[in-house]
């Protein structure tokens, strides 16, 4: 089964589209199109986000004009976001990027990283590698979108027969 059905394509969705067209033809995001991203991974901490970020525009702009990736997720570290929120950001934008999510980390077989001080390079040394090796699909990001949607169909099935895990 494809379980990419089961998540958000990154690739083709229309909002996304505009907004890494838009990035990659300005260099930036507007603070509108930057919190539709925040919105779309975790709603519930937008008014946090909100209180650290207080110009999305230099904040992208500075991402835009990093060339090494690994200095882009720190760029977003730094700036207050944690590694899920940082990481979607940059899979909107970019697709050597994948969401560091919790149901693709479980899929993995990982512990969260999100406190790790190397954050960063278990991020890209491990937490990519093992989306790389286990993920179905031609791109990071289809990978990524494979193992969530896998991890949400098993716990569909889990809730519908009744063996939900507390």
């Amino acid at each position: 089964m494809d379980y990419r059905k089961f998540a958000d394509n990154l690739e083709t969705h229309p909002l996304f589209t505009e907004i890494r067209t838009n990035f990659k033809r300005r260099g930036f995001l507007t603070q509108e199109e930057f919190f539709c991203i925040v919105i779309w991974k975790a709603n519930r901490a937008k008014r946090l986000v909100r209180e650290k970020i207080k110009s999305a525009e230099k904040l992208t702009r500075s991402i835009h004009d990093e060339s090494n990736n690994r200095k882009r997720l720190e760029i977003l570290l730094e700036a207050g976001l944690r590694l899920p929120m940082a990481s979607a950001v940059l899979a909107v934008l970019m697709p050597e990027f994948a969401v560091y999510d919790w149901r693709a980390r479980e899929q993995v077989g990982m512990k969260d990283i999100t406190e790790r001080r190397n954050v960063v390079d278990l991020y890209f040394d491990e937490y990519l590698a093992k989306v790389e090796r286990k993920g179905k699909g031609r791109t990071i990001r289809e990978k990524a979108q494979y193992l969530w949607g896998k991890s949400f169909y098993e716990s569909l099935i889990d809730f519908l027969t009744g063996t939900m895990k507390k």
